[in-house]
């Protein structure tokens, strides 16, 4: 027999029998068995621990003070930015460009924030 002579399941511990396909289909069944039993206790014990500190998280939530709407008005917004600086660079060309950079990354010009343009070689003819 083919799987004799190679020596796969030949002397198991020791004893100099084989063992037959159906015992090791049935041992390799029930490790897999206690391997996805012991995954499924460790998501049990995972999930348990999130639902403790999601409760903790809630109870705290509750229990802190409502910020008082003066605080919030506090808080001054940024001052207007002018727009980029323009170093060797046209209004009409930097907005061009700020135009395809904008069309090229998919990014709305509103989000964009240009900082400086900033002409670095003059290309001769």
């Amino acid at each position: 027999m083919l799987i004799q002579t190679l020596g796969v399941y030949t002397n198991i511990y020791g004893t100099g029998d084989t063992m037959p396909i159906s015992r090791s289909l049935i041992i390799s069944l029930v490790g897999f068995l206690i391997v996805f039993a012991v995954l499924g206790v460790i998501a049990l014990y995972i999930k348990g621990v999130g639902s403790i500190f999601d409760a903790k998280a809630k109870h705290s939530k509750e229990k802190a003070p409502k910020q008082a709407p003066a605080a919030e008005a506090a808080v001054q917004p940024a001052a207007p930015v002018s727009g980029p600086v323009l170093e060797g660079v046209s209004e009409k060309e930097a907005a061009v460009i700020m135009a395809l950079v904008s069309h090229e990354s998919g990014i709305p010009l509103e989000r964009l924030q240009f900082n400086s343009i900033k002409l670095t070689e003059e290309i001769k003819k």
